[in-house]
């Protein structure tokens, strides 16, 4: 439970995780991008901006200055895995399609 966190505060943004750098700073972050920060050991809580009006799930702190807010944890672990098993599958399958010969360039003249 976060203690100095008024209901009033939040409104409906309920939070999801929360990381601390020291006994006296951490972060938390939830529903609606919201990231909040104490450096007085919970006492009070201060809003921050994310710059996201999407859910935050969980936030890592290697510093008091430096965090990351993860949207959703499962895609920053499941995309390598997603690349390794689709080259795998390329390979097994003896085919590569690429579209090489194709011009993406939307300001091409037609000619």
């Amino acid at each position: 439970r976060l203690t100095g966190v008024s209901k009033s505060f939040l409104g409906t943004n309920a939070l999801q995780d929360i990381t601390c750098t020291s006994t006296t700073t951490c972060w938390a972050v939830g529903a609606s991008g919201t990231i909040i920060k104490t450096t007085n050991g919970g006492t009070n809580w201060s809003a921050q901006t994310s710059g996201t009006a999407n859910a935050l799930n969980s936030i890592a702190c290697p510093s008091s200055s430096v965090c990351w807010a993860v949207k959703t944890a499962y895609e920053v672990l499941a995309t390598p895995l997603t690349y390794a098993v689709v080259t795998y599958l390329k390979r097994r399958e003896g085919m590569d399609a690429y579209d090489l010969g194709t011009n993406f360039n939307p300001f091409r003249l037609a000619g």
